[in-house]
């Protein structure tokens, strides 16, 4: 998937030797489990990400997570530890449409208003 390799290039003076080529294939193998959402866990976490870099992680990991509750527990992570606004909290937003579940999308929401007036 190109757009995965497209979002740790752009990035790869932060991820070297910090997240394994190992764990970012697991992204394109791995299918709505747990794992997917670690690696982008890792990716948060490992590594400073500007504005641009967060957006199209979120943009990616709302296409590529197809469970609703491991996106949710995603998102609410990236709420709870990352500066939302502008085009990111956009992309937040669009990345937490894709969850069918009223209950995981109320968490989502739920994180996100908690993260703003912490700010």
């Amino acid at each position: 998937m190109p757009a995965i390799d497209a979002l740790f290039a752009g990035h790869q003076e932060h991820l070297a030797g910090r997240l394994p080529d190992r764990q970012r294939r697991q992204l394109v193998l791995v299918q709505g489990l747990p794992a997917r959402r670690v690696c982008f866990e890792k990716l948060f976490d490992q590594a400073t990400l500007d504005g641009a870099m967060l957006t199209r992680a979120l943009a990616l990991a709302g296409k590529t997570i197809a469970s609703d509750y491991e996106l949710s527990r995603l998102l609410v992570e990236v709420a709870e530890t990352q500066t939302l606004e502008g085009r990111t909290r956009d992309a937040y937003l669009d990345a937490a449409d894709q969850i069918g579940s009223s209950h995981e999308s109320g968490q989502v929401m739920t994180a996100l208003v908690k993260g703003e007036r912490r700010r």
